[in-house]
């Protein structure tokens, strides 16, 4: 998989409280897929 296209967003809850981490390989770099992930998160 080329480096454009890696990247994930992730959640967790805990005590009422959601915390959102987003990484990309290419480190400021967020392609569509991952800000597309990011805003339905």
């Amino acid at each position: 998989m080329n480096a454009i296209d890696q990247g994930d967003v992730n959640y967790t809850i805990e005590n009422g409280i959601a915390t959102v981490q987003f990484h990309h390989p290419l480190s400021n770099s967020l392609p569509g897929k991952v800000l597309a992930k990011l805003a339905n998160t």
